[in-house]
């Protein structure tokens, strides 16, 4: 099964496309468990206890390919809406409208959609025409996106790793949020040294520093405006001795200047060897090809200091 999972960022450039002022999220009740299996593929998910061989009956969690097969079923649900009133991610549903009689019937339809195919909600994971939701991690306004608070506790609460494996399990956490954090990359650094190999697990002030300001810069998001196709982007670059940095901005109605997202990532061993220029022009390039989906036939504005 080959059926692509929506990149976050479509998803949230879509909300901001949509002009929403109303959302809604919908959870399906076991999702997985309302698709049922195909006869001719049972066997390939049969398991063995003490009392026989078992075959599922319905879709299992944990093989392979259900996140994509799930999504390809609610694509075919919502066919004619997705990406247009209602956002599916896997067995997350995020209804978006312009107003409050809209949304009503973006809500109904979507609803009889649901039980056309038979699929249950889980009320208790519900929320319904709200102005502020959280959906995929995140909190969705008008405004823009945030990590969400009740997520990045768990960075705000993460002990101080004290072996590779810790490190590499706090890392995980936060790279899933680093569009959010200005130099990531730079800030990082000192930490992404000690998951190379051969590298001794030594945990320096310099590692605590960069562990402490991960979590402070994870725990104090930024909300990053929506980005808007139809206005000129700005693109802001820097450059270190470890770590290239860029910003993805635009200017909004009132012509302040908003950050729609940052990227950037850690010098290999002989692009630390660069002049500062050239570092400076890498970093550039990566930002253009990063953030091609909004350069591309766009008008933008570079600010670096090559």
């Amino acid at each position: 099964m080959h059926f692509p999972l929506p990149l976050l960022e479509d998803v949230f450039d879509a909300v901001g496309e949509s002009e929403a002022q109303i959302f809604s999220v919908l959870d399906l009740f076991s999702g997985f468990w309302q698709v049922p299996m195909d006869p001719d593929s049972k066997h390939k998910a049969a398991f063995v206890t003490h009392h026989g061989v078992y075959q599922w009956k319905k879709l299992p969690f944990g093989l392979m390919n259900a996140p994509a097969s799930f999504q390809l079923v609610m694509a075919e649900v919502l066919r004619g809406l997705n990406w247009k009133h209602a956002l599916v991610y896997v067995d997350d549903i995020l209804i978006l409208s312009k107003n409050f009689q809209d949304h009503l019937d973006h809500l109904q339809d979507v609803f009889h959609r649901l039980r056309t195919a038979n699929m249950r909600l889980k009320p208790s994971k519900c929320d319904f025409a709200a102005q502020k939701v959280t959906y995929l991690g995140h909190v969705i306004t008008k405004d823009g996106v945030q990590a969400d608070p009740s997520k990045t506790e768990a960075i705000s609460q993460f002990p101080c790793p004290r072996d590779v494996s810790t490190l590499r399990g706090f890392l995980g956490l936060c790279n899933y949020y680093r569009r959010f954090v200005h130099g990531f990359a730079k800030i990082a650094a000192p930490l992404n040294n000690l998951l190379k190999k051969d590298v001794p697990f030594i945990w320096s002030k310099q590692c605590e520093d960069a562990f402490e300001s991960l979590k402070h810069a994870l725990t104090t998001p930024p909300i990053l405006a929506y980005p808007s196709m139809s206005k000129p982007f700005i693109v802001s670059t820097d450059a270190s001795g470890s770590a290239i940095g860029y910003i993805l901005g635009q200017r909004d109605s009132c012509n302040r200047e908003r950050v729609i997202a940052y990227g950037g990532r850690s010098l290999n061993k002989m692009e630390k060897k660069w002049s500062i220029s050239e570092r400076e022009c890498l970093a550039l390039i990566e930002a253009i090809q990063s953030f091609r989906p909004y350069l591309a036939n766009n008008k933008f504005t570079v600010l670096t200091d090559i």
